[in-house]
């Protein structure tokens, strides 16, 4: 029995190679190995499949100093097997509880976050030394048939749609430019945890991953095991079976995008300013299970890969099928779609656009992304990094709460991102604020409510002031404002925020500026901010306007402001 359960997961791992074309002979493969029973068998496996298949392969360790001297012997294990079986190792500390406080996510995600960091670096180290094109260097995961199961189920938790639970890919392209594969995918939790029995592998255990502290953790120790005993005793294999599943209809409709792009698409600018055109009637003609996953495609065609919700969806509906023009929805990170006559235009709203139009069909579309550029010498062993976002890695999107729109124009219609539970996001329709009206709104802040008004005035020595008249307040240039925006949204911080702000050159990240300003870790995520997407435009912190870009300053040729003034009542 022991020798089959071994056969079978060894099986499983070289059909899901070859069936899915997960290593190619020549390439490179980087494997995450932590220790624990499935990377072990992976590593394992791999060592004796490369001479045969023709790869080079290297492992990844990172201690994330959770758990004291337990992490330091996993470390020590890892670097043990990897040397043993004549393989390069990449060794990385990170302080993943202080990185966890500093992004304000779990220390799960930041862990997910710094392994993902490791793996490109490593990759980049090698694909430098070996003289490697990028899609010769790939990163081995270890998830397994029962982490797939696992996912379906959270992602059904969470409601995720159709797309959401296909789960875990078998190979997808990470944010540093090479591909993630997962040749365990069909192979079970038992069938791994037999073949290191059989192979003396002695893997270190995790006593975490035996705590219900992480969600996934309380799927895996009490809903998984509670759906087995009471309702289905092959549920592994039936929420796996469900993946494979949607999966297949995910790849159906993403052919059939694919095919509008090429027959109505149309591509203007360079990789550095893109923007996407359809016909409007074509798009409202479609199927909304269709048209939804047309306009995910167009995001995704011109750079916004994720974070689209289904409210954001609902908006693209109304902007497709409503009759007249110039209407526009805000996406995450800048993005838009707005109608012009016709034609939806997708775009980003902080990229210039350059270069001459050309049609999807004829081959057009977005550059593709740049390698990443390899490091000076080989990747090893970091002090651990300062609790700002790491670059290319997204934070999780806060969860949703109420929101309240300040227009109800539909030609100023500009919906903002959800809110943290217990604040409010308002969206500030700039032109319905011309001749003096004003837009008042409260705000929770730490349990105070802070007062904001925003208004358009054409006198420049004539700022309102509100009745709480410790506040403060800031002025910007409408006509260069209104030039980058329908509405201004007044929100805590998303991933991926930046400013500009006075007295400094470029663009810095919202959170660098917290930690540069020590502003309590406690008091960061609900800190008001006044953003144009995932442009900041002012930081309301700790009872005073604490920063504003110098993107839209007033200047001699201003005509009319826009006022914004800050209090908070105690």
């Amino acid at each position: 029995m022991a020798n089959n359960t071994a056969h079978s997961a060894a099986g499983a791992v070289k059909r899901a190679i070859v069936a899915n074309r997960l290593i190619e002979k020549g390439s490179h493969i980087v494997a995450g190995l932590s220790g624990g029973p499935d990377s072990v068998c992976l590593f394992h496996i791999l060592a004796g499949l490369r001479g045969e298949m023709g790869f080079g392969l290297s492992a990844v360790h990172v201690n994330h100093r959770l758990r004291p001297g337990a992490a330091e012997g996993d470390a020590v294990y890892a670097e043990a097997l990897c040397r043993s079986l004549g393989a390069d190792f990449y060794g990385f500390e990170r302080e993943v509880a202080t990185l966890a406080a500093g992004w304000g996510v779990s220390e799960e995600e930041a862990g997910r976050i710094v392994r993902y960091e490791a793996f490109d670096e490593a990759a980049r180290a090698i694909a430098a030394a070996q003289g490697l094109a990028s899609g010769q260097v790939r990163v081995a995961v270890a998830q397994n048939r029962n982490d797939q199961a696992e996912t379906v189920l959270m992602r059904l938790l969470r409601g995720s749609g159709t797309d959401g639970l296909a789960a875990m890919p078998y190979i997808r392209r990470g944010s540093g430019g090479f591909d993630i594969i997962r040749p365990l995918l069909d192979t079970d939790r038992a069938s791994i945890e037999g073949y290191c029995r059989l192979n003396g592998l002695e893997p270190r255990i995790d006593h975490t991953n035996k705590e219900a502290a992480y969600r996934r953790n309380r799927i895996r120790l009490e809903l998984m095991p509670l759906l087995e005993r009471g309702y289905n005793s092959n549920i592994v294999d039936t929420l796996a079976r469900l993946a494979s599943n949607a999966a297949e209809d995910r790849d159906y409709f993403g052919a059939a995008t694919d095919r509008l792009l090429e027959e109505y698409g149309v591509f203007e600018g360079d990789g550095g300013g893109m923007r996407l055109e359809f016909p409007r009637e074509e798009a409202a003609k479609l199927h909304p299970a269709l048209r939804h996953r047309l306009f995910v495609k167009c995001f995704e065609r011109i750079g916004l890969v994720q974070d689209i919700e289904a409210a954001h969806l609902r908006v693209a509906d109304h902007i497709a099928g409503a009759a007249g023009t110039g209407k526009t929805a805000e996406f995450p990170g800048g993005y838009r779609l707005t109608r012009r006559y016709g034609t939806l235009v997708f775009y980003n709203a902080g990229a210039p656009v350059a270069g001459a139009p050309h049609s999807a069909r004829s081959g057009g579309g977005p550059a593709a992304p740049a390698g990443p550029k390899a490091p000076a010498g080989p990747a090893g062993p970091k002090a651990p990094a300062a609790p700002a976002a790491p670059a290319g890695s997204t934070a999780p999107t806060a969860p949703a709460g109420p929101r309240h729109s300040a227009g109800t124009d539909p030609e100023a219609l500009c919906p903002g991102a959800p809110a943290p539970a217990g604040h409010t996001n308002h969206d500030i329709a700039l032109r319905a604020l011309l001749s003096g009206k004003m837009e008042t709104l409260t705000f929770e802040q730490g349990g105070l409510a802070v007062y904001i008004a925003c208004t358009v005035r054409e006198e420049l020595n004539h700022i309102p002031k509100s009745a709480a008249t410790r506040g403060r307040t800031a002025i910007f240039d409408y006509e260069s404002l209104i030039a980058s925006t329908d509405c201004i949204t007044i929100r805590t911080r998303q991933p991926g925020d930046w400013m500009s702000p006075e007295g400094m050159q470029g663009r810095k990240k919202i959170q660098d500026i917290f930690v540069d300003a020590k502003l309590p870790a406690g008091s960061r995520g609900s800190t008001p901010l006044a953003a144009i997407g995932d442009e900041i435009i002012c930081i309301l912190a700790e009872g005073r306007l604490y920063r504003k870009t110098q993107k839209y300053a007033i200047n001699e040729e201003t005509k009319r402001i826009f006022v914004l003034e800050y209090a908070i009542h105690a």
